[in-house]
This record gives structure tokens, sequence and C-alpha cells, in this order.
């Protein structure tokens, strides 16, 4: 369906469920940071998209599908949902634990040869615009 001023193209976009109406099955997606858009779901989408409102701080929906857009290319509304599915949320925090930087740097050091250390310049910290950029040595 066009409306006009408007087109219908391709959707696949992730966003946050701000909330769900199981009776009417449409749900407001929160898309880019800012966009509302509102999403019809069939009857088997509906765990999936109601797990989504449910963990929205941590769980976000992918949707591909179909959708209407504006005359400028802005998502209105996804008119056809063929997949819908969780997403770890941008910005959430993770489940693992965070390892200290420094086990990290010497975790990835480990893998390298003894012979490629030796090349290292002794000098590479005072003088890394020298070895990165040629600008002149301190």
């Amino acid at each position: 369906m066009s409306t006009q001023g408007t087109y219908e193209d391709k959707v696949d976009v992730i966003g946050e469920v701000l909330a769900a109406d199981v009776v009417r099955r449409t749900a407001w997606v929160r898309v880019n940071g800012t966009t509302k858009v509102r999403l019809s779901f069939s009857p088997e989408q509906e765990d999936v998209v109601t797990q989504a409102l449910v963990e929205h701080r941590t769980s976000w929906l992918r949707i591909t599908g179909r959708g209407e857009f504006s005359r400028t290319g802005q998502l209105k509304r996804v008119t056809q949902a063929d997949r819908l599915g969780l997403q770890v949320a941008i910005g959430a925090p993770s489940d693992q634990p965070h390892r200290p930087i420094e086990e990290v740097i010497q975790e990835i050091m480990a893998d390298v040869p003894e012979e490629d250390w030796a090349r290292v310049p002794a000098d590479l910290s005072d003088n890394v615009d020298h070895y990165v950029y040629g600008l002149p040595k301190r």
C-alpha cells in the first residue's frame, strides 16, 4: 500500500521495542536512536516481540521485511515483517566479565614471535610520530 509521497521498499533494521499491543498485533519500535516506527506482527511473532519489550534494555528486535518510507527515505512503518529476531542491544551491558586491559595485551603479545619483537625500535614510544608519519625524531 502506498500513500502519496511515500514508497515501499525492503527493511532490515534493529530497534528497541517501546510498546506492544497483543490484541491489535502492533508494536512501536525506536530505530536509529530517535525514529519511532509502527510494526505489525503475526500471532507467531508475538513471543519474540513481547520478549524484546520485556528485555528492551538488553535485547532489541531485528526486523526484516518491507516498510513504508517517506520521500526523504525515513522509515515510517513496517508493512510486512518477514522475520523478527532478538539481538543484543547496542550499548547494553554484557553478561561476560570484563578482563583487565593488561591481560588482553599480554595475550596478544604472547602470539608475536621474538624475532618480530627484536625489530621494534627501542625508541618507538618516544618517536612514534617518526615511525608512523615520517616526522623528525625528537
